[in-house]
């Protein structure tokens, strides 16, 4: 996909997402260690107030509520950073 996500800054390293990756490298790792077949699914979407809903499944499904506002690059006066369309 592309889109907004195209900026240079890198969303693993916001506090808000870290339980998101670090539980996705967890299941990544035990699918690659597994004997058969795996497969994981990632499913993003809208909430009231601003936030995602980030739902992993993998066998189970965990689900994480991410504040948009803390992930977005902020606009500045030149433009940089603002997202583009």
């Amino acid at each position: 996909m592309t889109g907004s996500g195209d900026s240079d800054i890198s969303l693993r390293s916001h506090e808000p997402l870290k339980p998101v990756w670090s539980k996705l490298d967890a299941l990544f790792e035990e699918l690659l260690r597994h004997r058969g077949f795996g497969k994981i699914e990632i499913d993003v979407k809208w909430l009231k107030r601003g936030q995602k809903e980030v739902i992993l499944s993998c066998g189970k499904q965990y689900r994480f509520i991410v504040p948009v506002e803390e992930i977005e690059p902020p606009a500045t006066a030149e433009g940089k950073g603002a997202r583009q369309t």
